[in-house]
């Protein structure tokens, strides 16, 4: 008789592989953020952990940004906001170092009865009531205005209005509490801190509970970068490498944070996130996006009929990260720098075509760059070799609205990255589009192909149809970098973005 037994073996998961949302997320913030892609991966578990069924009891999650100053902690926040409530300052900001007294700690969980600030239950619901009917009426009259529209209480800014206020409209239930210059702040604000992220309550100095399990606390600061930035390299010709800098910096943060705060508050902190110290390369390519949003702001705020093209050479770039590298310069300075040579003199030349001191339409081109040795930028206009949108050739009857504005901006971007994509390297894409039915997805690439022809005038090179539950259509489509971030914007809500290892045909990549 046989004792042999067949033991049945299971399907292994790759339990490590990102999901297509947090790959998604990670591409965003990685592109808007640079250099700090540990960061970025961090920002994408905070995100995880936060809206898990799984998570913890108390807050959503507490974390702490460090690193040197103008590494891109407070960028991080901004974006992680930008991608969740589609809105950058979608964030509850507290300045640690105007918490340096125990009268200005007030102003997180307000004043006691009795004191100089105190509001009274009644007339704190008299004013929220106010503020409803005003917001009411605002969405009658001007919709758009409305959706931007934010009040905060600054006698107590923990309360649960501040904090579900500080999302806008958005439908994702996560709110962000960035507590900036944690090293300068009151020693008592930890203990405030510490009672949310345990209990997953504050309580106000009026004896209001706010509950924050939905509020993801974090905390950032400079501790220990007078000592990073001042350290001294090693004796000898060897020279230390980016991970040994790195390692240090660290090193000397962690012992600046014990000094400053108790072992209870470091022990409830999820993770520490170090930004590291930003490369040249970074740095260059800082330069090259703040100089593109000055364009890009050009483009979406110019009237009808008046939006010129510009181009900006790798000369002018090298300029103006050369002159913010100066005397140690960081990404501070890149923004600076780039607002003395670039914006003011855009907005210089704008001034004097209102005053008709120049004349420049909107066929013509403005080559912006900069010749050895000069002091300045040079700015040169090519006539008629310019790309101008379809929608600054129409006849104007009446003023654009606010959305008629930003379509307006969108179209005119679109032609400008499609000048700047000739000669370019492109990638391919792939846009993943859940559906619920046959006839869905097969409505969604008639649509969506179109959509991609005739206005963000991409190629789709290939598609791929899954005809059984789960339905998915994926469009794949080639494209530069910087016409991507157009592709995530326009199937935002959508389907999801990310690139792919296919190689572009011959034609896209000359």
């Amino acid at each position: 008789m046989s004792t042999t037994q067949t033991v049945k073996t299971g399907r292994r998961i790759d339990i490590k592989a990102p999901t297509q949302n947090e790959e998604h997320m990670f591409d965003f913030l990685n592109s808007r953020v640079i250099g700090q892609t540990e960061a970025c991966r961090a920002a994408v578990r905070i995100k995880t952990r936060a809206l898990s069924p799984l998570k913890r009891s108390g807050c959503a999650g507490f974390y702490a940004f460090q690193g040197e100053p103008g590494v891109g902690k407070t960028e991080l926040v901004k974006t992680i906001c930008q991608y969740l409530h589609g809105d950058p300052n979608a964030f509850v900001l507290i300045d640690g170092g105007l918490l340096q007294d125990d009268a200005q700690v007030s102003s997180l969980t307000g004043a006691p009865p009795m004191y100089v600030g105190y509001e009274d239950p009644d007339k704190a619901k008299k004013r929220r009531d106010e503020e409803a009917k005003a917001l009411e009426k605002l969405r009658a009259e001007h919709p758009e205005l409305a959706a931007k529209y934010k009040t905060f209480n600054p006698r107590k800014l923990l309360t649960r209005e501040n904090l579900v206020k500080s999302r806008g409209n958005s439908k994702v239930p996560l709110s962000i509490v960035f507590i900036d210059e944690a090293d300068k702040m009151n020693p008592r604000v930890d203990d405030i801190f510490l009672n949310g992220v345990v209990n997953g309550f504050l309580m106000m100095s009026d004896n209001e509970i706010v509950e924050v399990g939905d509020v993801v606390f974090i905390i950032a600061g400079n501790h220990g970068s007078t000592r990073v930035v001042s350290r001294k390299q090693p004796i000898g010709f060897r020279q230390e490498s980016v991970a040994e800098e790195h390692a240090e910096a660290r090193d000397l943060i962690l012992n600046a944070m014990k000094e400053r705060h108790r072992p209870e508050f470091l022990d409830r902190i999820d993770e520490i996130i170090f930004f590291n110290k930003l490369q040249p390369e970074d740095l260059k390519r800082i330069t090259s996006l703040r100089i593109e949003e000055v364009v890009n702001a050009y483009y979406e705020r110019m009237p009808r009929g008046t939006a010129f093209t510009v181009r900006v050479e790798n000369s002018a770039r090298d300029f103006i990260y050369n002159e913010a590298m100066k005397a140690n310069g960081n990404a501070r300075r890149i923004g600076r720098a780039v607002k003395q040579h670039f914006e003011d003199d855009l907005a210089r030349l704008i001034s004097k075509l209102v005053d008709n001191a120049e004349n420049i339409t909107i066929e013509d081109l403005l080559v912006v760059s900069h010749r050895e040795g000069a002091p300045e930028l040079d700015w040169d206009v090519f006539e008629d070799e310019g790309v101008p949108a379809d929608g600054d050739k129409l006849i104007q009857v009446r003023p654009d609205t606010p959305v008629s504005q930003i379509f307006l901006g969108r179209e005119r971007v679109r032609k400008t990255l499609k000048l700047k994509a000739k000669g370019s390297t492109k990638q391919v894409y792939k846009v993943v589009i859940p559906c619920q039915s046959n006839d869905e997805m097969t409505e969604n690439f008639r649509m969506f192909g179109q959509e991609l022809r005739e206005i963000l005038e991409l190629p789709l090179v290939s598609f791929e149809m899954a005809f059984k539950a789960p339905w998915v259509l994926t469009l794949f489509v080639e494209c530069t970098v910087d016409q991507s971030k157009l592709l995530e914007e326009h199937f935002d809500g959508d389907g999801v973005v990310t690139v792919t290892d296919r190689k572009p045909s011959e034609d896209a990549a000359a």
